[in-house]
This record gives structure tokens, C-alpha cells and sequence, in this order.
């Protein structure tokens, strides 16, 4: 659990990226996924986990599913508060983790 605060500055910055939506799809990444660095986390954590060959590693990356999914959503929910209709669009053209699944 983030403290107060830091939820706080990370909503701030969430809102600051979400500004700059239409700049954003210049960069094929964006356009295929808006999560970046969520993906690289579950990435990150299932390739240790898979490198070590401990299940635990892999196990430990499935259990960081649903707090990280509970996180974009709630990210969503702010975003959509501040910028409406225009993330909506953004959100409906754009994957949250994973192109084409999800």
C-alpha cells in the first residue's frame, strides 16, 4: 500500500501524461498499449522468476495481477474524470496491457 502522498503525486502525473494524449500517439508504443511500464513490471518479474527456474518467482508474478489490474482501473477512473469523452476515445483504440488481448 502507497502511502497518502504518493498516491497522490502519481495520480498528479497520471493526469500530466493523460494531457498529452494526442501527443502521445506519435510514439507506436502508446498507440498499442497505454500501461507501458505496468507490462514491463510483469515482464520484468516473470522473466527472474523464469531465469532463477523458481516457481515462486513465477507464482509471486501472477499474484501482482490484481492489485497492478485494480491500479489501472482506478488510474482509468481518475482520468476519465479529468478528460472525459477524449480518454474514452483513447482508452476504446488502445490496448491496456497487452495488443489485440487485453
Amino acid at each position: 500500500m502507497l502511502p497518502p502522498k504518493q498516491v497522490e503525486w502519481e495520480a498528479f502525473y497520471s493526469v500530466l501524461a493523460a494531457r498529452q494524449l494526442s501527443a502521445a500517439e506519435r510514439y507506436t508504443t502508446a498507440r498499442w498499449r497505454y500501461t507501458t511500464s505496468y507490462l514491463g513490471l510483469l515482464v520484468n518479474a516473470l522473466g527472474w522468476g523464469l531465469a532463477f527456474r523458481a516457481g515462486v518467482g513465477v507464482l509471486l508474478t501472477a499474484l501482482m495481477l490484481p492489485p497492478l489490474l485494480a491500479r489501472i482501473r482506478a488510474e482509468e477512473r481518475l482520468l476519465r474524470t479529468q478528460f472525459g469523452d477524449e480518454y474514452g476515445a483513447y482508452c476504446a483504440r488502445t490496448a491496456r496491457l497487452i495488443p489485440g488481448l487485453y
